[in-house]
């Protein structure tokens, strides 16, 4: 009796050490691949490069706000600040480019999922709710990370504030 229980013990715990590794397994590359393609990460470049091109835009509206008849110097200023934004643009796409990024993503969702993580995230986003989650969850990280900043820079505007302030009574401590 004993050992058929021994045998069963050791069996039930056999199985549920398969079990807990088989939870723990790191996820493959192909389901990872699988999860960015239906999480639509190969689009989020497209957003911060359209982001670029609207602060382009908004930067030589601002600076050149009230000139009708621009000098040729102004104009060569303008010219010269496309040109740059042009090229800033070019290697912002080239650096976020999905296939170079892809083998960073994969590592990062590999050191922070576990491979039947990935699978339910793979189901999720396969349904209707995973692809509206999919396609609106950019804008509403966007949109929080424009309200969290908002808060937070005149915080930081005051400590810098602050900082000065106790640089100018250090250095009037040393003058004395």
């Amino acid at each position: 009796m004993k050992k058929i229980l021994f045998s069963l013990f050791f069996a039930l715990f056999a199985i549920n050490l398969a079990h807990a590794a088989a939870h723990t397994d790191p996820p493959g590359d192909d389901s990872i691949t699988q999860l960015l393609v239906l999480q639509e990460v190969d689009k989020a470049p497209l957003q911060v490069i359209a982001q670029l091109d609207e602060l382009t835009t908004a930067t030589v509206r601002q600076m050149t706000q009230g000139h009708w008849f621009q000098s040729d110097a102004e104009k060569a200023a303008i010219k010269t600040f496309q040109e740059k934004s042009l090229a800033v643009r070019a290697e912002l796409e080239d650096r976020l480019n999905f296939d170079k990024l892809k083998p960073q993503y994969i590592k990062l969702y590999r050191d922070h999922f576990t491979q039947e993580e990935v699978d339910q995230l793979i189901a999720l986003y396969q349904t209707p709710a995973g692809q509206l989650l999919a396609a609106k969850m950019p804008a509403v990280s966007q949109e929080s990370s424009n309200l969290l900043q908002q808060n937070v820079t005149p915080l930081f505007a005051r400590m810098r504030q602050a900082a000065n302030e106790m640089k100018q009574q250090i250095d009037a401590a040393h003058a004395k």
